[in-house]
């Protein structure tokens, strides 16, 4: 029993003395040790291999200074490697150790068996979870960022110039009456640009507190901290260039986070439904929709709903498919509300409210987008991100429409007549 007063009390707690264990678990046990020894042996081989073998590219850069920056940043890298590799090779060695003591001490006596699974399982979460380690992992990347940094720094500026120009474009055609950008080339460039200036675990980790964060405080000073970084990067003055960067911005990021997890991909059922109530309410015939005398003249009465619209009004809500942004989404809302105004308005374009709700129902019912429900919930959650109160007020008219739409039943009949559909639509 000498063995036993030699252990280590961080060892000591994965060992049970004095009990004849099971014989095929010890003898698993003694396995499963035994290639644990062998694989970090091999582990160890291919650290040192790797580290040996290690090249670094020729960095070149048209700057004097910045060429004197990157020769700086490379040896720093390499002695980052280096203790990393150090770091690296002694705990696997001191983990070898501490499984052939183990070992030593289940050959040495039969009573004394080995909580196996709990002590190997600690041995790989140790070395991740150790601060020097995390330490060096995160100044390698740090010290990889800035050399990307300098090393683009000739294609960085030709970027940022284009960026520039095509800025100025963008900005003569931000509405300023509403406060909004449109989509425009210099998205593209934007996202070209965050991608080559900004770290993966950055953009990722922002993705990802839009997909799953919420629009308070916190998310809104964590966003204007990255728009503004990036204002700053390209020397923005203007409030229109920085409304432009800014929805640039969102755009990139609602993108990004698409991917990940979006509103507007949940509520399947809820969304398949809606659709099928859209189809019943759309049966309806033009007359029933009881509207302003003066829209008369647009319409048959016999005929269905459908005979109301243009095809650009009805593509206009199906474009709303392809919108990941509340940005971008309430604004279509009210260009959609507008050309209505435009097509059955008066003379100034101008429609009553309840002729709105109305023509706009009966053209969500006749052209839905295929995820109304979740456009909602994604509207209610992230309308602050939209500064226009015109399209604030606009996607009211969209939300009140999914919500009568949605009450409607859907009758286990498949005959419907318009008078029920219509009914159960008020």
């Amino acid at each position: 029993m000498k063995k036993q007063q030699k252990v280590s009390p961080t060892l000591q707690r994965y060992l049970t003395f004095g009990v004849t264990p099971n014989k095929k678990k010890q003898a698993d046990a003694v396995e499963k040790l035994k290639n644990f020894i062998i694989i970090s042996k091999m582990k160890i081989d291919s650290i040192l291999e790797k580290n040996a073998t290690k090249t670094y590219p020729k960095l070149v850069s048209n700057s004097p200074a910045n060429q004197q920056m990157i020769d700086a940043i490379k040896a720093l890298l390499k002695e980052n490697l280096q203790e990393k590799t150090n770091f690296e090779v002694n705990n696997l060695k001191s983990f070898i150790n501490s499984c052939q003591y183990i070992l030593d001490i289940i050959s040495d006596d039969p009573k004394v068996s080995v909580d196996v699974l709990n002590f190997l399982n600690n041995l790989n979460a140790t070395m991740r979870n150790k601060k020097d380690y995390s330490r060096l992992k995160f100044e390698r990347k740090a010290l990889v960022n800035k050399v990307s940094r300098y090393i683009n720094n000739t294609v960085s500026i030709t970027r940022l110039d284009y960026l520039k120009n095509l800025l100025l474009e963008a900005n003569q055609k931000f509405n300023e009456e509403y406060s909004y950008a449109p989509p425009h080339e210099i998205d593209h460039i934007l996202d070209d640009y965050i991608r080559n200036n900004r770290s993966k675990d950055l953009i990722r980790s922002l993705a990802t507190f839009v997909a799953y964060g919420e629009p308070d405080d916190g998310f809104f000073n964590t966003i204007m901290q990255f728009v503004n970084e990036l204002i700053d990067d390209f020397g923005i003055t203007t409030n229109n260039a920085q409304v432009i960067i800014f929805t640039s911005c969102i755009r990139f990021l609602f993108n990004e986070s698409y991917s990940i997890r979006s509103i507007l991909n949940e509520y399947r059922e809820e969304n398949s439904a809606f659709l099928i109530k859209c189809d019943l309410y759309s049966q309806q015939p033009a007359s029933s929709l009881k509207l302003s005398k003066d829209i008369e003249k647009y319409y048959v009465p016999g005929l269905r709903i459908s005979s109301l619209f243009k095809f650009k009004q009805v593509s206009m809500l199906k474009e709303m498919d392809y919108i990941t942004n509340p940005i971008d989404m309430m604004a279509q809302i009210f260009f959609i509300i507008d050309s209505l105004a435009q097509y059955f308005g008066s003379e100034v374009g101008v429609l009553a409210f309840d002729d709105t709700l109305t023509l706009f129902l009966a053209l969500m019912s006749m052209s839905p987008p295929s995820n109304c429900i979740s456009i909602v919930k994604f509207i209610n959650k992230w309308s602050e991100l939209q500064s226009s109160r015109v399209f604030k007020d606009a996607t009211n008219f969209f939300l009140i429409a999914v919500e009568q739409i949605s009450r409607i039943e859907i009758p286990k009949s498949e005959e419907i007549t318009s008078v029920q559909i219509f009914k159960n639509g008020e």
